[in-house]
């Protein structure tokens, strides 16, 4: 460093390049105590004894002696002892006019700790050019290390970064460039350095970087901004970013530095799993995920209508809660093979409803991975199958049925034959005018006997006989046929028929099946009224959502039934005629409306008489008007 000349009133001088023309002394020592007040480096001045005269902010900072502290003592308490001759042949050097360079030593802070440091000295004279003292820049060497090491950190940390990491000038220069940037846009450091940053934003969108740049002179920082870039290619990427201002020493903001994470994927993961979710939640079927030890994690919306628990009632309990105790030693099995990776597809079990009662289901269950392959939880799928085994139980017990109708089929059809050769033999044996009364009663009861059993044949014969095809059925027509055919019995108990229905819609059906339904009904209310009595027949259309039935009632004012035996009403071989039912009557026709879609109920007063009520299925197009009618 050069000697500093101060002159008088108007000075003009230079400092290591830095010129003050044409000013006044007060001016100059204005700037120069501006200078070393805000210097990073210590400054100290010390007169022709080695005093200290001035001792500026920085001084402090590296050596932690005040100002108070250090001004009028010697410079050679911050010198090691072992040093003080070197410093006192550099003074020597500096009286005698000589420059003496820039060095490197070791000083003394306060507390005795020693530092490196760097030393510029200058001699400082009057303005007669005597020597009165000097001048020193010291500059800790330890901490421009700590710097280099930390920007050497900084650099390296940039450079390894998997998000690129650029700075940029408030022109929107690129100044700096990783090696995440190459990767991420496909230009080098050397191809885009220099260049604007408009070179990767899109056409459409160039205005965004105004904006930006207003919030970055204003001090702003801007984080995780979701916007579109494009790289060398002219592939546009997704981007977040975030940005800074940067800085220089005194504060003021010189530039701008970004950093941009791809989040492309992210996005695609991102909609993956929304419509993921939006799959899972709008399943019919229950999709429940658990961990390895049984605790549910997730329940959609079909599960909880198939379990009737609601999400937060369930999530976080044991998925024991849905099966029942005699099957509890599944689970362990489940979990095991989804230990092994293994996918359980099909599994048919039961399951148990919030409310107690057990669904038939079948299971899917397939291992959950994380990001690693391991194995974490299970992913389940619940279908209710409950309808579908009550389905196959009910065929198989109508195939059960069918194969023992059959077999009663045969053996009715086998000993209607014989029976019909004893019904004839019982009638000539009872119309024997040779036989006593006792003869003539036992007769008479044998008649009624093979009676019996010939009623029961022929109503096992029509019932199992084959099923033909079904067709067009009047149903006025077969109405009117029972009635017709019973007439005779009807007007020996002087029994009164009411008729009401004019109108019907057909229905399909097999004829000869719907036509034993009425013979059944009619029978029993005959046998039910006693002489002098009322059956009404009454038949209407009901009509119903997306179709219409027709109910044909067949009332009677006979005994009734009493209320403890209407439940078993419809068992085969169950009978209220102690002497002559067969008990297959009404089991029968049940069966047979069963076959046609239809129903039959009964409702009974004991001693006031029955009312048996048939519903059948027709079109909802065919509406009739159903009009009262006495029956003539």
């Amino acid at each position: 460093m050069a000697s500093i000349p101060v002159t008088g009133p108007q000075s003009s001088f230079a400092v290591q390049g830095v010129s003050f023309q044409q000013l006044s002394h007060d001016e100059i020592i204005s700037r120069l105590a501006a200078i070393v007040g805000s210097a990073t480096d210590a400054i100290i001045g010390r007169d022709e004894r080695g005093i200290i005269n001035t001792w500026n902010p920085a001084a402090t900072c590296i050596f932690g002696f005040s100002p108070e502290e250090m001004i009028g003592h010697s410079f050679l308490l911050l010198v090691p002892p072992e040093l003080h001759a070197q410093e006192r042949e550099i003074d020597e050097r500096l009286r005698r006019g000589e420059t003496v360079e820039s060095y490197e030593t070791q000083r003394i802070r306060k507390g005795g700790t020693r530092i490196d440091v760097s030393i510029a000295i200058s001699a400082v004279r009057d303005p007669d050019g005597h020597f009165c003292g000097a001048a020193l820049i010291i500059r800790d060497m330890g901490t421009m290390a700590r710097e280099d090491a930390a920007r050497a950190r900084l650099a390296a940390i940039i450079d390894s970064s998997e998000d690129a990491i650029i700075a940029k000038d408030l022109n929107g220069v690129v100044t700096d460039w990783n090696t995440a940037a190459e990767n991420m846009f496909g230009y080098t450091a050397q191809e885009i350095v220099g260049r604007s940053i408009l070179t990767i934003i899109p056409p459409e969108l160039q205005h965004e970087e105004p904006v930006i740049l207003a919030k970055i002179l204003a001090g702003s920082r801007i984080e995780h901004y979701e916007t579109v870039r494009v790289n060398k290619s002219g592939k546009r990427i997704e981007v977040s970013l975030s940005l800074s201002p940067i800085r220089d020493v005194r504060g003021r903001i010189i530039g701008t530095s970004k950093i941009a994470r791809e989040i492309s994927e992210r996005r695609r993961a991102d909609t993956e799993h929304a419509m993921l979710a939006a799959i899972v939640e709008s399943s019919e079927d229950a999709i429940i995920s658990k961990n390895l030890d049984g605790i549910i994690m997730s329940w959609n919306s079909s599960a909880e209508r198939l379990f009737g628990y609601k999400p937060e009632e369930i999530i976080g309990h044991s998925v024991m809660r849905l099966i029942p105790p005699e099957l509890h030693y599944e689970e362990p099995e489940i979990i095991a093979k989804l230990r092994r990776g293994e996918r359980i597809q099909h599994f048919e079990t039961r399951r148990m409803h919030k409310d107690g009662h057990i669904l038939d289901i079948s299971l899917t269950v397939s291992p959950v991975k994380d990001s690693q392959g391991r194995i974490i939880g299970a992913s389940k799928i619940v279908r209710d199958i409950s309808d579908r085994k009550a389905a196959e139980r009910a065929l198989i017990e109508r195939e059960k049925l069918a194969a023992a109708g059959r077999l009663a089929a045969t053996l009715a059809h086998e000993v209607n034959n014989p029976l019909e050769s004893i019904t004839n033999l019982a009638y000539l044996l009872c119309e024997n005018p040779s036989l006593d009364a006792n003869a003539r009663e036992y007769a008479r009861l044998l008649m009624h006997e093979v009676q019996r059993a010939g009623e029961i044949t022929r109503q096992t014969l029509g019932f199992y006989r084959e099923s033909r095809v079904s067709g067009p059925v009047d149903l006025i027509d077969i109405l009117d046929h029972v009635l017709r055919s019973r007439k005779s019995k009807f007007e020996k108990k002087r029994i009164d028929v009411v008729r009401q229905f004019s109108t019907l819609p057909r229905l399909n059906g097999l004829p000869g099946e719907l036509r034993q339904v009425f013979e059944n009904l009619l029978a029993n209310a005959t046998d039910a009224v006693g002489m002098g009595g009322h059956i009404r027949v009454r038949a209407r259309t009901l009509a119903g959502s997306g179709h219409h039935r027709v109910a044909i009632s067949v009332c009677d004012d006979g005994v009734g039934i009493a209320h403890e035996r209407l439940r078993k009403i419809f068992d085969p071989f169950f009978t209220t005629k102690m002497w002559s039912g067969t008990g297959l009557g009404l089991w029968v026709t049940r069966e047979i409306l069963r076959k046609h879609g239809g129903t039959i109920r009964v409702r009974s007063t004991e001693g006031k008489g029955s009312v048996f009520t048939v519903t059948l299925p027709v079109p909802m197009k065919a509406r009739r008007e159903v009009v009262t009618k006495k029956a003539g």
